[in-house]
């Protein structure tokens, strides 16, 4: 064996004893929807919070999600959601301490694939701006199937009222997104 050949031979043995990890195979959690198609909508009977916070969800699914990722986002009229829509929303005061929360309410072939957020709206109300956006996009994260990270708008601790610079989708959460959907 040539010098060349054994040196091939040793490169492609330690490639294949430590393969790269896939983007797929990191910080991502379990999967929750069950296609590239997330629809979402609001249980919001006050207009008045509907209208605030539909303004935040409106832009994270289409201007971030679906614009940037191989998502599509539907979005279902105020109080049209049905059992099958991914992502149902509304605000709440029922949230002590916590700004927002995401939580599954739905399983299938044991994933979880239909996700609940509340906003604490009594903490959140008087948010800037960036702030609402960054909690949106969060907690769609955390629907999508997003464990905390450190880029992003999955940074945590989750701070709406200073969120990070980039509160946004991150290039690695994309990967993320498209590789598994």
């Amino acid at each position: 064996m040539t010098m060349v050949a054994g040196a091939l031979l040793v490169t492609a043995l330690l490639a294949a004893l430590s393969p790269a990890q896939p983007a797929a195979a990191h910080y991502f959690a379990l999967i929750k929807m069950d296609d590239s198609v997330v629809d979402f909508g609001s249980d919001e009977d006050n207009q008045d919070h509907h209208l605030f916070w539909n303004h935040f969800m409106h832009f994270q699914m289409y201007d971030q999600y679906a614009a940037r990722t191989d998502l599509s986002a539907v979005e279902r009229c105020q109080g049209c959601w049905t059992n099958s829509t991914d992502v149902v929303w509304f605000a709440t005061g029922d949230i002590p301490s916590l700004n927002a929360d995401e939580v599954c309410r739905a399983t299938s072939g044991g994933k979880c694939n239909r996700a609940r957020v509340r906003f604490n709206q009594a903490l959140t109300r008087q948010i800037p701006g960036d702030g609402g956006f960054f909690l949106a996009c969060h907690e769609v994260g955390h629907a999508l199937g997003f464990e905390h990270l450190a880029d992003g708008c999955m940074h945590n601790p989750v701070n709406p009222y200073a969120p990070p610079q980039g509160g946004n989708l991150s290039s690695h959460m994309i990967d993320h997104i498209n590789a598994q959907y």
